[in-house]
């Protein structure tokens, strides 16, 4: 195979050396340098594999991405960065959390709800409603066992994640994201036009993160 490639290769060279008139001969004299010879043969060789070990890598990168996305079913939005599905594929259902966003906590066992936090569940809720149908890139489970959703991706192409940070109604988790730049930008829009959340800045009031308010509200 390698023989046979290399062959090919060199005496398309110089095909191409008799044959194209716009060389000047001292570029000519070059190409034939390094198109003959052993040292045609070693220096194709070595392309030729390199070239056939990049396509396999980029393959194997195409499949395990494929892969790790999978098609489901919303059960229930239970706030603006956590759901329940079933994996369509299996049946199985599985509780997802949006990776990369943080939602306003709801009322729970260890502290009050947060403001603004039912605006953003169901701000969610009419992004993803009850039976329908979206695209999950997970990435492994946290330790909660929730599925770790790199993105969720609505039918007509857009990201859930993406959608809630343009409306103003989550944070972007920067310790936890992959997208963090483009993220910070959307929230930063939102902030800047009062929307959703940050609506009260120009009366001082900057809402608190929720990272910051389970760590000060916990009982």
């Amino acid at each position: 195979f390698w023989d046979r490639n290399e062959q090919l290769i060199c005496q398309e060279w110089q095909y191409m050396s008799q044959s194209a008139m716009s060389f000047t001969p001292t570029w000519r004299n070059r190409m034939d340098s390094f198109f003959s010879g052993p040292a045609c043969r070693t220096r194709h060789i070595e392309a030729t594999k390199t070239a056939l070990f990049s396509c396999m890598l980029c393959l194997a990168l195409f499949f395990t991405s494929a892969v790790l996305a999978w098609e489901a079913e919303g059960l229930y939005v239970h706030d603006g960065d956590s759901l329940f599905v079933r994996k369509i594929a299996t049946g199985e259902k599985l509780r997802v959390r949006l990776q990369g966003v943080d939602a306003p906590e709801m009322k729970t066992d260890h502290w009050p709800p947060q403001p603004f936090c039912v605006r953003s569940r169901n701000f969610a809720r009419q992004l993803m409603p009850v039976r329908s149908r979206v695209d999950i890139r997970g990435n492994g489970k946290d330790q909660y066992g929730r599925v770790l959703a790199e993105a969720v991706v609505l039918p007509d192409g857009r990201r859930v994640q993406e959608e809630l940070l343009k409306a103003g109604m989550v944070w972007v988790y920067r310790n936890y994201c992959r997208d963090c730049d483009s993220w910070k930008k959307l929230e930063k829009e939102a902030s800047g036009a009062r929307r959703g959340l940050w609506r009260d800045l120009d009366s001082g009031r900057k809402p608190v993160p929720p990272w910051r308010w389970r760590r000060g509200a916990r009982r």
